[in-house]
């Protein structure tokens, strides 16, 4: 049910809960169409077999889509919010700590390189937003 004005805490975790859902939808777009040719164009150069490589590509391909698809979901969540529905903040807790937990192992194991800080940010900004809910 609609609120008829949304405090301001609330407004402004919408908002973050939006431009988190806006970092998704970009990640998961360059995933797809930056990322994928980059991988492919290296595992070719390395004579890697094709059935390999269209194993990796379909792997790859659904973790893109993926992507995208929790970029929907949070976006929706989020629009929702923000247009004082209520809605619950649980699907946005899950797929914060999930990037953060990624983002940390990929962290961690592969010499602390940072552009795993892509899948921690996002995260981080979607628990702010799906902490302390109403």
């Amino acid at each position: 049910m609609a609120t008829a004005s949304l405090k301001p805490l609330a407004r402004a975790k919408a908002a973050l809960g939006l431009v988190a859902s806006g970092l998704l939808l970009l990640s998961g777009g360059a995933h797809l169409a930056l990322g994928w040719p980059a991988v492919q164009a290296e595992l070719g150069k390395a004579n890697v077999p094709r059935d390999l490589i269209n194993g990796i590509m379909v792997a790859w391909q659904f973790g893109g889509t993926m992507m995208l698809a929790l970029a929907g979901l949070m976006g929706r969540l989020f629009l929702n919010r923000w247009q004082g529905l209520d809605s619950s903040s649980f699907p946005a807790a899950v797929v914060g700590i999930a990037y953060v937990m990624f983002g940390m192992w990929a962290l961690i194991s592969f010499g602390f390189d940072v552009f795993f800080l892509v899948f921690i940010g996002p995260g981080l900004l979607l628990l702010l937003a799906a902490s302390l809910d109403r």
